[in-house]
């Protein structure tokens, strides 16, 4: 057995890096994770950990960002890994890659809801396995999930809709606007489309191909900002600002500021930082050792003094301030 494997078998663990980039704390979480996602109104992070991290295996991992320490595990289903926060704050969503099921858990409790069934493929029938979800920024119940057959479906309570969108690349990534009444979507072969969102489903879409954004998008007040350091108008296709930073790993909007955060994954990985009203940006910061045996995954800016970095078998809690 591997050291990488003897790791994802084990309990997660905590370890305390201070000083290694700093002089302020430096965390390493050691757990196997897909993804992560920052719950700002009770400063958690919370975490999927797929059925490789052992016992706490298939679960969402509750983590504090300051200290780095697991408060718990909420078990969720079968290979737990996209996530997203309902605009009130109350509901965590999370895409069950291997159940063809997309979880719904009660933030104030911390417990698991239910589980909810992903509509056959409309054209096929084939099941449908979730690869992107995303809460309503106006209510608890509602979500877009991508899926695996390359559909976009609008539930609402666990029921989808009538109408779907249906496309033949792969979809990386699912948006609702800020207003809930849009979504964007966008695929590994760089094409992106919006959509109305009613009580019908998703209709009127609108697609634009090869679009300048790279890779996995992230998006804040209804732009979307991609690793190459584009930030695009999902209405217009347009690309409206791009900072100089060449093509990245992943890229994070902090969501309070006007930092983004550019990762380059390496054996020495490094986070450049740019200024989106300046377009200006600052050296490298260096994260020694991040891809030994890691894989980048996902960035998350957890409050104002922590960004968390997750990869396959340990996620990175660094101070914002000290790049």
């Amino acid at each position: 057995t591997t050291a990488l494997g003897q790791n994802m078998r084990n309990t997660c663990t905590t370890a305390d890096l201070g000083g290694q980039l700093g002089p302020d704390v430096f965390l390493q979480v050691e757990c196997a994770f897909n993804d992560s996602v920052y719950d700002s109104d009770r400063d958690l992070i919370y975490a999927t950990v797929p059925s490789a991290g052992g016992p706490n295996g298939n679960s969402v991992a509750i983590i504090d960002p300051t200290t780095g320490s697991i408060q718990g595990y909420i078990h969720v289903g079968s290979e737990p890994t996209d996530l997203s926060i309902s605009g009130t704050g109350n509901r965590l969503y999370v895409a069950l890659s291997e159940a063809n099921r997309f979880a719904e858990v009660d933030l104030q409790a911390q417990a698991l809801v239910t589980s909810h069934t992903l509509v056959p493929d409309p054209t096929f029938g084939w099941p449908q396995f979730p690869v992107a979800v995303d809460a309503s920024p106006a209510n608890d119940t509602d979500v877009l999930i991508a899926t695996d057959q390359s559909t976009v479906g609008y539930y609402s309570s666990g029921v989808q809709a009538t109408n779907v969108v249906e496309r033949a690349s792969r979809v990386l990534d699912v948006f609702f606007n800020s207003t809930a009444d849009r979504g964007y979507a966008f695929t590994e072969n760089r094409d992106h489309w919006s959509f109305d969102v009613d009580s019908t489903g998703a209709t009127n879409e609108i697609e634009t191909r090869n679009v300048s954004l790279f890779g996995d998008v992230s998006i804040k007040n209804d732009i979307l900002y991609g690793r190459g350091g584009n930030m695009l108008d999902p209405e217009t296709a347009t690309v409206v600002k791009s900072c100089p930073v060449g093509i990245h790993t992943g890229a994070e909007p902090d969501p309070g500021g006007a930092h983004i955060y550019y990762f380059q994954f390496a054996f020495d990985s490094t986070i450049t930082v740019c200024d989106e009203n300046t377009l200006s940006t600052e050296n490298p910061f260096t994260v020694p050792r991040f891809g030994d045996g890691a894989l980048y995954k996902t960035m998350t800016v957890a409050g104002a003094r922590r960004l968390a970095i997750t990869g396959n078998s340990k996620m990175l809690l660094l101070d914002p301030s000290e790049f």
